[in-house]
């Protein structure tokens, strides 16, 4: 019953905020040029916090693994604050991850830098809970799969930020992942339901992010690859996890020298799936 009123509560609010957070987006000047040149309201997954805690109370009557849902929420937050920073204060004159944290290893913080540092130490508190709880750890190589954990929750993170450039395409790449993690899941459990309330948010909100009459941006994409990357680190397999590191640690070092649009419009499967909905 408290599942189907996490459900309810999460549907109810995503409606409600869509509209809410849309208008007070443009009242107060926070817009962007998209790739078409239309100035659209920027920062639309803010309204993604408010629908995941609202959501999550009813879960913690069900579930034994408190700690974990609250740093879920937590690392979601954090996240989605660091990415509404740079998407209200971002200096575009530094480009990609490497650049970022170059930046940063000089002593200059850029909003990139500090979006990329709240992503990494995110990542270590998530990880540790998981660690701690003893949740889906592999008894014979905990160290190995604390370390992979992070790996993936840092860098899923900043994956989906990269997907951010077309509409729908961040949407459609967190999709896919809980997809596969759910086929993958190392146990199926009442526990997956934690990502329930996003999304339902998710649902609601796509069609305005694939008609291009909004953006998620960094605020929205941070969320989504915070909790893509926590979902696989709390559910995926040994093996899936083991696919998913080496998938984002070759697709980083791609996209730091080659684009990652002209890979998708170049190939004819990723063109149709990027296009669709559109």
């Amino acid at each position: 019953m408290l599942y189907i009123i996490s459900l309810v509560i999460s549907v109810f609010f995503s409606v409600m905020l869509k509209t809410m957070f849309k208008k007070m987006l443009i009242k107060r000047g926070c817009l962007t040029t998209n790739y078409l040149g239309d100035e659209i309201p920027v920062g639309m997954g803010l309204m993604f916090i408010p629908v995941m805690v609202s959501g999550t109370i009813p879960l913690l009557f069900v579930t034994d693994n408190t700690k974990i849902l609250l740093a879920y929420i937590i690392g979601a937050a954090v996240m989605g604050f660091s990415g509404f920073i740079d998407d209200m204060m971002g200096d575009g004159s530094v480009k990609g991850l490497k650049g970022h944290i170059g930046k940063l290893m000089n002593g200059e913080l850029t909003t990139g830098g500090f979006k990329a540092l709240s992503g990494l130490l995110t990542a270590l508190f998530i990880s540790s809970c998981i660690r701690v709880t003893n949740i889906n750890l592999s008894a014979v190589f905990p160290v190995l799969e604390f370390l992979m954990n992070v790996l993936i929750i840092t860098l899923s993170t900043n994956f989906l930020n990269l997907l951010d450039l077309r509409p729908g395409r961040s949407i459609k790449g967190f999709l896919s992942v809980i997809i596969l993690t759910f086929l993958f899941a190392r146990l199926r459990s009442p526990a997956m339901a934690v990502v329930f309330p996003l999304l339902c948010a998710v649902l609601v909100y796509m069609g305005d992010d694939l008609k291009a009459r909004s953006m998620l941006g960094d605020t929205g994409s941070n969320i989504l690859g915070i909790s893509a990357g926590a979902f696989v680190a709390l559910f995926g397999s040994w093996y899936f996890k083991i696919v998913c590191s080496l998938f984002l640690v070759a697709i980083h070092i791609y996209t730091e020298r080659y684009s990652l649009t002209r890979l998708i419009e170049e190939n004819s499967l990723l063109k149709f799936l990027d296009d669709l909905g559109r």
